[in-house]
């Protein structure tokens, strides 16, 4: 046989309950509705007193102190008398026939759920205005890096105007639409570059390509277009 010893003071403590900013309060009472503890120094516990008395409260009111007296589970929502709405919760505690009741204010519930719904909602805006600037950000990335990949993919180093591969891409998109014979290729080679490059070195040889380039370019028609291939080539 155990037997244990636990002072009342901290009983009550202990059923106390530490949510709602205190406002809720709990005891210990058995199938005969006997306080065995309380919060405070009420003896006795007659809910009746506390309830206002319209049908309703008085008729669940009196289903809840059935089940306290068959120790089941139950849970009401009462009106007090001073117009207050009161959410009364009964849990069997499987320690002889004892129960834990709860009395707990709705408005704190509420007030507590409004507080949640609050924080929830400023949670999820938040998230989106974070979702909202991180795919502007990609999107802005990616048509930075987009650019980037075509100037480094399409784009002639020496010239600044289009490449072998641009060239070819703009060719192959003229040809599907465009009638036989309605065009023309004209390939261009600077004779004897390799000469500039020798006596004056590489930088006045990119300079002369630069020159040829845009003389070129500036004499061309609408439906004209230029691109250097390699070394001196033009087409």
């Amino acid at each position: 046989l155990l037997i244990g010893f636990r002072n009342k003071n901290r009983i009550q403590k202990l059923i106390k309950p530490k949510i709602f900013d205190g406002n809720a309060d709990s005891c210990i009472i058995n199938t005969s509705k006997e306080l065995i503890v309380s919060p405070n120094k009420i003896s006795n516990l007659n809910l009746s007193n506390y309830i206002i008395g319209n049908k309703n409260s008085l008729k669940q009111l009196e289903t809840f102190m059935q089940n306290v007296s068959e120790c089941k589970p139950c849970i009401i929502e009462v009106e007090t008398k001073n117009k207050k709405s009161l959410i009364l919760c009964f849990n069997p505690l499987d320690i002889n026939d004892w129960g834990l009741i709860t009395f707990l204010p709705t408005d704190n519930i509420r007030g507590n759920s409004d507080l949640y719904l609050r924080r929830t909602t400023f949670i999820t805006i938040g998230s989106i205005f974070i979702f909202l600037i991180l795919t502007i950000l990609s999107f802005v990335s990616y048509r930075n890096n987009k650019k980037l990949i075509q100037k480094v993919a399409f784009r002639d180093p020496i010239t600044g105007g289009m490449n072998e591969t641009a060239f070819r891409v703009l060719y192959h998109q003229i040809v599907k639409r465009a009638k036989p014979n309605s065009f023309s290729i004209i390939l261009m080679n600077i004779k004897n570059f390799k000469l500039i490059n020798e006596q004056f070195g590489t930088d006045e040889g990119d300079k002369t390509l630069r020159y040829v380039y845009n003389t070129i370019k500036e004499n061309l028609t609408k439906n004209e277009f230029l691109a250097r291939t390699e070394a001196d080539t033009f087409y």
